[in-house]
């Protein structure tokens, strides 16, 4: 399967409900196009750019798209398996690269009617970088509050983005949803 649409796929089914939510309500694409590029049937680098542009920005942030092409190198030079943990990994040194000059953590509460609504205990937090007034980093993890965990030091991320930052050096492995 091409590393791109491996990516795309970890991302639909984290994001979205259901995959028929992302294809057909987002994209408009039928069931039938959709399990060819899953099957490999249509080759995913024959897909319209309109339509891989559209999914890119409906999945990443435009930062997060380019990290997507350092993953596909990481995994190209064998110093990853998958293209998913390359992603992974790499996303989460440049939060932590962001982190330490100054980016802020904020939470991004879901809205009614949000087909991607996963769960309850699932939160967004984005990484903001802000380098000028045009120019903005921002990175997008979803977190899920185990239940092993007690839920009050997790539900709710402390205010203030010296105790964020900390909270996410000391408790991100814990809560983050890969």
């Amino acid at each position: 399967m091409d590393k791109r649409f491996e990516l795309i796929l970890h991302e639909v089914n984290r994001q979205y409900r259901s995959e028929r939510a992302f294809y057909h309500s987002e994209l408009g694409i039928t069931q039938r196009a959709w399990e060819k590029y899953k099957t490999g049937e249509t080759d995913f680098k024959n897909i319209k750019l309109s339509t891989y542009e559209k999914m890119m920005a409906l999945l990443f942030t435009p930062y997060e798209a380019m990290l997507t092409n350092q993953a596909i190198q990481a995994v190209n030079f064998n110093w990853y398996d998958n293209v998913i943990d390359a992603f992974h990994d790499i996303k989460l040194k440049h939060a932590h690269i962001m982190l330490d000059r100054g980016a802020t953590i904020e939470v991004q509460k879901p809205f009614l009617g949000d087909e991607r609504l996963l769960r309850e205990s699932v939160s967004k937090i984005n990484i903001v970088d802000e380098l000028g007034i045009n120019n903005v980093n921002i990175v997008t993890f979803q977190i899920q509050i185990p239940s092993t965990l007690p839920k009050d030091r997790h539900v709710r991320l402390p205010s203030g983005q010296e105790n964020r930052r900390e909270w996410f050096r000391k408790y991100f492995e814990n809560v983050i949803v890969k």
